[in-house]
């Protein structure tokens, strides 16, 4: 089982924090995050997460090996801020288009939402996350027919 940990966990909507705000040079101030793997599995190395921050409109990816450093998977996948201000980041892994319109799908989604300064490493605490829940009522106790729940 892959824990990832640290962080607080706020909702990011529109945040009034009172600080002022100071555009940032472009490429000068990569994204840094860090992860823990509490228990070390074999599986946990090159475990790919998609990243963005508040206002993107696309994932980056980003690799995490077993030791918990977490890095762009390349130059074009380097996050950089853009202002001093905190901002939201948003993590999910697996970072892969999910089919499962075929039936049940073996994978667990893991997402986080963490706010951080500019200046200090993002930690992440992933969570499990479902997008959707459907079952069937078998007629038995209580139910008088089969019904399907979505």
């Amino acid at each position: 089982m892959l824990m990832l940990a640290g962080g607080l966990l706020v909702s990011c909507g529109k945040m009034e924090t009172g600080e002022s705000t100071t555009r940032l040079p472009d490429g000068k101030y990569p994204l840094r995050l860090t992860a823990e793997v509490a228990q070390p599995h074999p599986r946990a190395g090159g475990k790919e997460i998609g990243v963005m921050l508040d206002g993107m409109l696309s994932l980056q990816r980003y690799v995490m090996d077993a030791s918990g450093n977490t890095v762009p998977k390349d130059t074009e996948n380097t996050i950089y801020r853009k202002s001093t201000t905190e901002t939201c980041v948003t993590a999910r892994t697996p970072n892969a288009d999910i089919d499962q319109s075929g039936g049940y799908a073996g994978f667990g989604l893991l997402y986080v939402t963490v706010v951080g300064g500019y200046d200090q490493a993002v930690s992440l605490r992933f969570n499990h996350r479902m997008a959707k829940v459907e079952f069937t009522l078998m007629a038995g106790e209580g139910v008088t027919e089969e019904k399907r729940m979505k």
